[in-house]
């Protein structure tokens, strides 16, 4: 092994000068130390006159010009096979849980060359997730690479846990897990949680393999550090002009071949949402399936927030999938997709002005977004909720009775966090067993009272418990009930109802965020006023000069801030109008939102 000099350190970057005849190759492993510490470096680029530019894996404070650094004739390497179970290492392969190093015969390099076309495997199987909202609309093929796609905090790691559980315990598969860019913090986070759930240490069979990468646009954002501390012309956005290069590299590493399958499941972080950006558009092209989480999904309380509309996947063909399977997937899709087209037109004129068929559409669009829900093994600790996995003949006859418009008749509540459509009937039994009709099951949801409270940026309006509550949502009236689906969503200026004791009470609001958690509702207004504290006359008054501002506006942004006035001041003057708080005698209850 050829021995070389270390001539120049540059934070991570260390040039090394070698005798011509013992130059070491790109990617092989040099190793050398820092008061008694080995520190090894990565041979990235030949620059001349016998250099060799590396980058350290480790850090180079106390590293000095002149010190020895021997080649070891290979690439990094790491202990593969059985003894690796259940174990947390490093980059180099080192242990860091605390246990003794790995024992194995079997000692790979990390730059491995793919497997050859005729070493591949062209079947292609279904590989069950018991996730309804996967298994529906982006089915996972074996040997395949999946994307994730979302922002932070939208439930892309807590996904990758549910799979490795799934996985481990339903198909007694391997799962290997690959924490790029993570922090300390989450990667104890995730290593006490893998402990706790009991799927990190099961012996499972050889064959079937399934690799999870969190973040992969973090594996992107370290090759664009590497290529800039290398010198390189940065392309578009700052990426690295090799981008393209180098995902091919790692993605046609991920195949399954005849000897076993490797199924790839990345989560990939979506920088400010922005789906054009170069380093996610380049992912694209290697999946063969993209789940798409949505914000927009998690803020409603709708888990896992997988959008139905966006997430596709290339075996959803009727070849593949059955027939059954297919019609089933895309009669969700149009059905989600015609609610999605009827919103604008619900907002304004409100669902009563929409056809019949429109709002049977409407009505099974909402169940069909909360049976699209379900609650997961990992997260029962935190909802309370034991786990489900669905089986996929269960998953589509589900949506199919739910499509027939065989559970019409059924509230949608009842299809909240439910497996199986079977669980879905049998909540709506027990929620009509707890009242022969309807007013009685509302006379139970009113003793159940509900905490609530309403802040601005200077006081605290209103803080009781109550039996419902009225607001002005951005897509219509919002009612809420004891026990709501948890949910976050914005207000509109308006009128808000309170019922308590029977007794009706208004207040309104100029705007703001609606909270629902664990029975209490929590709303952060930008001004709030009881109906008892608004001067009516002034109130009037305030509407006439807005209506005026409006007929007389000069330009659009006046135009703007006189409607969004006058639609504050009429939501004060409709509360005042109401300060006589009245009994709700025989009232019905309002179609609660979840």
């Amino acid at each position: 092994m050829a021995t070389g000099k270390v001539t120049q350190v540059i934070g991570t970057v260390v040039d090394v000068e070698f005798p011509a005849e013992g130059m070491p190759a790109i990617y092989n492993a040099l190793e050398t130390s820092i008061a008694g510490e080995r520190l090894v470096l990565e041979v990235e680029q030949h620059i001349g006159n016998n250099w060799v530019r590396c980058l350290a894996l480790g850090a180079t404070e106390g590293l000095v010009r002149g010190v020895d650094a021997v080649d070891t004739g290979n690439a990094v390497s790491v202990p593969v096979g059985d003894p690796t179970l259940g174990r947390l290492f490093n980059a180099l392969g080192e242990t860091l849980d605390g246990l003794e190093e790995v024992e194995s015969d079997d000692i790979w390099p990390i730059h491995r060359k793919p497997p050859t076309f005729d070493d591949q495997a062209t079947q292609v199987e279904i590989l069950e997730t018991g996730i309804k909202v996967m298994d529906l609309i982006t089915p996972f093929t074996k040997g395949g690479k999946v994307g994730a796609y979302g922002g932070a905090g939208v439930g892309k790691t807590v996904i990758i846990q549910e799979l490795i559980r799934n996985i481990s315990e339903e198909h007694e598969g391997v799962s290997v897990f690959a924490g790029v860019g993570e922090r300390s913090r989450e990667g104890n986070d995730l290593w006490r949680e893998m402990q706790e759930s009991g799927v990190l240490a099961n012996t499972v069979l050889v064959f079937g393999r399934l690799l999870f990468v969190d973040n992969i646009y973090r594996y992107i954002l370290a090759g664009m550090e590497v290529s800039a501390l290398l010198g390189r012309m940065p392309s578009a956005v700052g990426y690295q002009p090799t981008l393209g290069t180098e995902m091919g590299d790692l993605e046609e590493r991920i195949t399954s071949s005849l000897n076993g399958s490797i199924t790839s499941f990345q989560a990939i972080y979506v920088p400010a949402d922005d789906y054009t950006d170069p380093g996610i558009v380049t992912t694209f092209g290697h999946l063969d399936a993209v789940v798409a989480l949505e914000r927009s999904l998690a803020s409603q309380g709708l888990y896992p927030a997988v959008d139905p509309l966006t997430s596709f996947s290339r075996i959803l063909e009727p070849g593949v999938v059955g027939q059954e399977h297919y019609d089933v997937a895309r009669g969700v899709q149009q059905v989600l997709q015609r609610y999605t087209d009827l919103q604008d037109i619900i907002a304004i004129l409100g669902i009563e002005e929409l056809s019949d068929e429109d709002r049977q559409i409407v009505a099974r669009a909402r169940k069909i977004q909360r049976f699209l829900t379900q609650p997961f093994f990992v997260a029962e600790v935190f909802t309370g909720s034991p786990g489900r996995f669905v089986p996929i003949r269960e998953t589509v006859r589900g949506f199919r009775e739910i499509l027939d418009g065989q559970h019409d008749e059924l509230p949608e509540q009842a299809f909240y966090m439910v497996g199986t459509i079977d669980e879905a009937v049998e909540r709506a039994e027990q929620m009509a067993a707890d009242g022969s009709d309807v007013s009685h099951l509302w006379e139970w949801l009113k003793m159940a009272a509900m905490r609530l409270e309403i802040v601005t940026a200077e006081r605290m309006v209103y803080s009781e418990d109550v039996d419902m509550l009225v607001a002005p949502g951005i897509d219509g009236q919002l009612g809420i009930l004891p026990n709501h689906a948890p949910l976050l969503t914005a207000l509109q200026p308006g009128e808000i109802r309170v019922d308590k004791n029977g007794e009706e009470n208004y207040m309104a609001v100029s705007g703001g965020f609606l909270e629902v958690l664990a029975n209490r509702v929590t709303i952060l207004a930008d001004t709030a006023e009881r109906a008892e504290e608004i001067d009516i006359e002034r109130a009037e008054a305030a509407v006439r000069r807005a209506e005026e501002r409006i007929v007389s506006g000069t330009s659009d942004m006046d135009l703007q801030r006189a409607v969004m006035t006058l639609r504050r001041s009429q939501a004060r003057v409709l509360a005042a109008r109401r300060r006589r708080p009245r009994r709700g005698d025989g009232a019905a209850p309002p179609q609660q939102s979840s």
